[in-house]
């Protein structure tokens, strides 16, 4: 459950693998152009996941960057920490991916693969949790049943809150 970056790699990693997916998405597939200022810093060790799942050849190169410096601090405290590509050995230390963007593209990447089906848009109204499998009824009343079902639709899951998973924060 949750079809961003997250839930949409997952989803192709275990359609690899040879097993049925059914990704469920609140919202509709993202727009193919980027609609907002959101972006992604991503490691090399990220894009090659996402190369190995199939998402990083659908994103278009005029929407991310290779960035060689980062600054991180926390508002209010100094000074922060700086990486520089420099003190790796590296040509850069990933990339700035726009967000709907790589959203576009993993998307691409699903309609593209075999064993997922999407339920988009679509909610979970109802979980019911049995002994060796999960039923997850939707709000346009279908039911899907399975071994094992994964939160990932954000922050504020309500997957996760359903399971009794609690957050510290």
């Amino acid at each position: 459950v949750g079809g961003g970056i997250a839930g949409c790699s997952l989803a192709l990693a275990l359609a690899q693998q040879g097993r049925r997916v059914a990704l469920v998405e609140t919202q509709p597939p993202p727009a193919a152009e980027p609609n907002d200022l959101r972006v992604f810093a991503l490691s090399p060790a990220s894009a090659l996941l996402l190369q190995r799942v199939g998402v990083w050849p659908h994103v278009s190169d005029q929407y991310y960057s290779p960035y060689r410096h980062m600054s991180v601090w926390d508002s209010g405290h100094a000074p922060g920490v700086r990486f520089t590509a420099d003190l790796i050995g590296e040509a850069q230390l990933g990339w700035i991916v726009a967000d709907t963007a790589i959203r576009s593209a993993a998307w691409k990447a699903l309609s593209a693969a075999l064993g997922i089906t999407p339920f988009c848009p679509a909610r979970v109204v109802h979980v019911h949790t049995g002994a060796t499998q999960v039923t997850l009824q939707l709000d346009d009343a279908r039911c899907l049943r399975a071994s094992l079902v994964v939160a990932a639709d954000g922050i504020f899951s309500p997957l996760r809150e359903w399971a009794g998973i609690g957050v510290l924060g």
